[in-house]
């Protein structure tokens, strides 16, 4: 079994473990499970509907066990892989998905995990794209494994319950290749959200998590600190969907490279602010990990909001931008912080930093991506109102400390991330998240314009839930907006938003401004498209809505 070295650090709260030198994560966790064995790696709640039974402890010791029965019953199942075949995994919020990537690395496999939002040709594209054998589940009857199954045929198996694996005691399951050895071969896949397409899978290796697990304890320059100390030895609670490539990173990873203990909301329940709220109340909660839509949920709620302040000390969020009008609402609340990261699938969580002495409420909604992270703000666009810069993650030369978009992409020497952002007017190396290269609506005129400035602007209104601003191909742009309200009539929305619309026009040159013609209200049945982070899919909204858009251009012109 692999051993992990442990050392202070000064600028994080707890003793945190030091790689020396990269390891695979199979051994990361097999060191942890022999040297600190009753360490406390997470908190599940008995129950898998509430949490009025409390948690059960589970220490690293016990989830390396777990590993190991799940590869002895894989291998009873399948045999070992010499080809990295590819398993599917459906099942409850609960720690079988990391048990399970570490047992399929172990026997040879590599595990996929999807998203059960994905519609059913998605699923069957990613299915054969990646050549799954099996899905594996947690219950072969369920709905879910039946979508599974629909869009590609293949076996399902049910793996061994928590209670067993948490119960019986299992021979360590070996696992003998060095990392130079294995730093290449799969880990996971993932898969992209489908914000602006069809989703593609993405292929993490061992180098790509040794180096992301090093990022993650990078020390701050003079005079900052890293917003990572607010997540590590702390209490965790993470309100993210299983499946999701944010939720591996907070729930396994980060835990692993820093020894944060993770709190898990009842597996059966589905990641809502009511979850999360009865959760802050029924266990000691210093940190917890959120999706900006819960902020404007907040925002609209004082009761639930001192709730949460007095209740954790530092609210993150990430996957999505929250609204500024809301944000600035719970960050002058919290008693503790709201602080904003940044998160992508190919890339992880950027190493972000605080600069001290200005308060966070104040600074919520930036980041500042640390200096051995590579990032390069490069200007994109000169409005009237605004400097738009386009990030660029740049490869750095020596390769103990390269990032780990570039161990996906090791042809690259840079890195567009397509994020748009705006500087922060006063302090320098602050960033706000503004938009994608990819949201520009071309004309038909053949000029550019952004949706930004509309779509922030009327997405703060309290009667709208989404915005997306089309018009590609069009002489003039195009609004669809999706009422918070679905028993509201779309002409009381239009009249109710029109007036923030006005205000926002002056922003554009008149020919791209939007005329109250050009203004689409979703109907109830047929709300706007959203990926598993709860971002609104502008491309599959707008298809949901081609006949009624073609309509409105007939009309309108």
């Amino acid at each position: 079994m692999a051993s992990i070295q442990f050392e202070e650090r000064t600028d994080f709260p707890t003793p945190m473990p030091i790689h020396r030198r990269k390891q695979v994560l199979v051994n990361v966790v097999d060191g942890l499970a022999k040297v600190k064995p009753h360490g406390t790696y997470a908190y599940l709640p008995i129950s898998p509907t509430g949490y009025e039974k409390g948690f059960r402890k589970l220490t690293y010791q016990k989830f390396a066990n777990a590993v190991n029965g799940l590869a002895w019953w894989l291998t009873t199942q399948f045999g070992k892989s010499t080809s990295f075949e590819a398993l599917t995994y459906v099942g409850p919020n609960d720690f079988l998905h990391n048990a399970l990537i570490l047992a399929c690395a172990k026997t040879g496999y590599k595990l996929f995990l999807a998203s059960f939002r994905n519609q059913r040709d998605a699923l069957k594209a990613l299915f054969e794209q990646i050549e799954v054998k099996a899905v594996l589940t947690s219950d072969p009857k369920s709905e879910l494994t039946a979508r599974y199954q629909e869009a590609s045929p293949m076996p399902a198996f049910q793996v061994p319950s928590v209670e067993i694996l948490l119960k019986e005691s299992f021979p360590h399951y070996p696992y003998h290749k060095t990392f130079e050895e294995s730093k290449n071969d799969p880990l996971v896949i993932f898969h992209t959200s489908g914000t602006t397409g069809s989703p593609k899978p993405v292929v993490y290796t061992n180098d790509w998590v040794a180096a992301y697990m090093q990022a993650m304890q990078t020390l701050p320059p003079e005079g900052m600190e890293m917003k990572d100390k607010y997540m590590c030895g702390t209490r965790f609670l993470v309100m993210m969907p299983p499946f999701h490539a944010a939720n591996i990173f907070t729930v396994f990873w980060i835990p692993f490279a820093n020894e944060t203990t993770i709190i898990y909301p009842p597996k059966a329940l589905p990641p809502t602010l009511k979850t999360f709220i009865e959760g802050i109340q029924s266990i000691q909660v210093d940190t917890a990990f959120i999706p900006p839509h819960f902020i404007s949920q907040l925002a609209a709620n004082e009761d639930l909001l001192n709730i949460v302040s007095n209740n954790v000390e530092t609210l993150f969020t990430a996957g999505g931008k929250a609204v500024d009008a809301h944000g600035d609402i719970v960050a002058a609340k919290m008693a503790g912080q709201y602080l904003t990261t940044y998160g992508a699938t190919e890339i992880g969580n950027t190493p972000d930093l605080l600069p001290k002495g200005i308060p966070s409420s104040k600074t919520w909604s930036y980041i500042s991506p640390h200096p051995a992270a590579g990032w390069d703000f490069r200007l994109h666009k000169q409005t009237d109102t605004h400097t738009i810069y386009e990030a660029f993650i740049v490869r750095n030369q020596d390769p103990d400390v390269e990032q780990p978009v570039f161990k996906m992409f090791p042809e690259q020497q840079e890195y567009s991330t397509r994020d748009l952002y705006l500087p922060h007017p006063t302090h320098p190396n602050l960033w706000k998240w503004a938009g994608r290269t990819d949201d520009t609506i071309v004309l038909a005129s053949g000029a550019n314009v952004s949706p930004m400035v509309m779509e922030t602007g009327v997405s703060e209104h309290p009667a709208v839930q989404g915005v997306v601003m089309i018009g590609s191909g069009h002489l003039r742009p195009a609004l669809i907006l999706e009422p918070r309200d679905s028993d509201i009539d779309g002409e009381d929305l239009v009249e109710n938003v029109w007036p923030t619309v006005e205000n926002l026009n002056q922003s554009y040159f008149e020919d791209h401004r939007i005329l109250r013609s050009h203004i689409l209200v979703t109907a109830r049945e047929r709300p706007m498209a959203r990926s598993m982070k709860g971002s609104i899919q502008r491309s599959m909204t707008v298809d949901l809505y081609e006949v009624d858009l073609e309509d409105l251009y007939m009309k309108s012109g």
